[in-house]
């Protein structure tokens, strides 16, 4: 005997092999098993309306195997959602491309682009931490999403596009198109919401940056840090928290400016903001650059220490772009300590 949600006992039956299992929902009738999917996929909003989220990945199965694809397509990114809230990054991009590849059975109408677009935002957020920021696919898919925003007219979605555009061209080193897309977004973000406009003027800070225009940077990513009282939480759009990487950046035009001391001060209050939103991306940011700065003061063992630190973080977030910068630091550490031939290899890892 089993309870359900709202207290109601039922009797439930387990089988003792799934083998067992498996055989007699083969021997239904294909139409029986659809009608036997929906009728229980229909059961489960009514019992769980509630907490109907957490039963997403659920519910989308049953859909799916019920023919319903409008509504398994729906649940299919919730579960995305969810999975990407839990930082399971790998099973929000399964089950973000389950609902994409269900939508090519709808026809084309305005929903089913309202769908497409919210499925490949959740696809791009996923892309991001399990291909790293500059893949070709990450590229592609934010380029979709933009379409797909001006397709429909969708303006707050379409900065969400915008700046996971920016961030691969930022990251493949085409600053060009990266300044191009940073300015846009601040123009987008101009009079409206503050935390789009803290995330535009990093976008441009970090821009910047890259490109040498130190001073200028600063003036944008002291933007993107105040005021305090907003920063939010935790992760903001793309993984990140805007005041805290706004900081990681401004600590390396600190140090390009001839303050070093500056730069320490700017990782360890990055890192301090990264430990208390406990988010795996925005710490992982945190401690790379922190053996960024430490590397450019020369310390040595500090940026072998913050190194380490990020390799095993995001090694167990699986944050494979991190895993990469954090070998990079990690390799000039053991060079510079006379391990020239290892801290190569690390280098070329």
């Amino acid at each position: 005997i089993g309870e359900l949600p709202d207290g109601t006992p039922v009797a439930r039956y387990c089988f003792i092999h799934t083998l067992y299992q498996n055989v007699f929902y083969d021997r239904l009738l294909a139409t029986q098993r659809a009608q036997l999917h929906q009728r229980v996929g229909e059961h489960i909003e009514q019992v769980y309306r509630e907490r109907i989220g957490e039963m997403a990945a659920k519910l989308a199965m049953h859909f799916e195997r019920g023919w319903d694809h409008g509504r398994a397509i729906t649940y299919y990114h919730q579960a995305a959602e969810n999975a990407l809230r839990r930082f399971a990054s790998y099973e929000a991009e399964a089950l973000a491309r389950r609902g994409l590849e269900l939508l090519k059975t709808r026809r084309h109408t305005p929903e089913r682009a309202r769908q497409e677009l919210m499925l490949q935002m959740t696809l791009a957020m996923a892309l991001m931490a399990t291909r790293g920021f500059g893949a070709s696919e990450v590229k592609r898919t934010c380029i979709r999403a933009r379409e797909l925003c001006q397709q429909l007219g969708e303006s707050h979605a379409l900065f969400s596009a915008l700046l996971g555009l920016w961030r691969c061209y930022h990251v493949r080193a085409e600053l060009a198109a990266a300044r191009e897309l940073a300015e846009r977004l601040l123009g987008l973000a101009q009079g409206g919401d503050q935390m789009l406009l803290m995330e535009a003027h990093w976008a441009v800070g970090a821009t910047l940056m890259c490109l040498g225009e130190f001073t200028p940077a600063l003036q944008h990513l002291e933007q993107g840090i105040a005021p305090h009282d907003l920063q939010p939480q935790g992760a903001y759009l793309y993984g990140h928290n805007p005041g805290m990487t706004s900081r990681c950046f401004g600590a390396v035009a600190q140090w390009s400016l001839g303050h070093p001391d500056q730069a320490l001060k700017e990782t360890d209050e990055a890192l301090a903001l990264a430990q208390e939103v406990r988010h795996p991306e925005s710490l992982a940011d945190a401690l790379y650059f922190a053996a960024w700065v430490h590397q450019l003061r020369r310390e040595i063992e500090k940026a072998l220490e913050r190194a380490e630190a990020l390799i095993a973080h995001a090694g167990k977030h699986g944050l494979v772009q991190y895993v990469a910068f954090g070998k990079g630091v990690r390799g000039w550490a053991l060079a510079m300590q006379g391990q020239v031939s290892e801290g190569i290899q690390q280098m070329r890892d």
